[in-house]
C-alpha cells in the first residue's frame, strides 16, 4: 500500500484495530460476552454500534485509494468515545451524580477487551489523525512550493 502525503499509516492501523475490536466482547454480563456485533440483538439503539466499523472501514478504503484519511479517521475515533460520554451524561441527567458514579464502577467491572480496545484505538486514531509526521510535513511543504 502506497499512502500519499495526506494519508496516515497509523490512522489505518487504528482503523483496522477499531474494526477488529468491534467483533471482540465489549461487555461481560453473567459470564456471557456481548460484542458490538451482538448489540443490535439487545435493542434498536444497539444497531447504532455498526457506525463504528462502517466509518473505520471507510477510513481504510480511503487509504487504499490514496485519499486523505485523517478527517474520516478522526470521526471514526470520536464516534465510540462520544457514545460513551453520551451514555454517562444521560445516566447522570436521569439519575444524578451518584448514578453516574455507579455506572462508571459497573462499566469498569463489566467492560471486556473489545470495549477497552475500542477506547484505546479511538483515542489513538484521533491523535494519529491530528499529528502529521515530520517527513509528511516536509513533503507537504515541498508540494505546496
Amino acid at each position: 500500500m502506497n499512502l500519499n502525503v495526506h494519508s496516515s499509516t497509523p490512522v489505518v492501523v487504528c482503523a483496522v484495530g477499531l474494526v477488529a475490536a468491534f467483533f471482540l466482547p465489549w461487555i461481560r454480563i453473567f459470564g456471557v460476552g456481548i460484542s458490538g456485533y451482538n448489540l443490535g440483538q439487545l435493542d434498536s439503539y444497539g444497531n447504532y454500534a455498526w457506525i463504528i466499523p462502517i466509518v473505520a472501514g471507510i477510513t481504510i478504503v480511503l487509504s487504499f485509494i490514496e485519499v486523505d484519511n485523517r478527517a474520516v479517521g478522526a470521526v471514526a475515533g470520536i464516534i465510540p468515545l462520544g457514545a460513551i460520554l453520551y451514555a454517562l451524561v444521560r445516566v447522570g441527567l436521569d439519575g444524578g451524580i451518584e448514578a453516574m458514579k455507579v455506572a462508571l464502577q459497573l462499566a469498569w467491572q463489566a467492560f471486556s477487551i473489545g470495549a477497552w480496545l475500542t477506547i484505546v484505538f479511538g483515542i489513538a486514531i484521533i491523535v494519529a489523525a491530528l499529528v502529521q509526521t515530520p517527513a509528511g510535513a516536509r513533503e507537504s511543504q515541498a508540494s505546496n512550493a
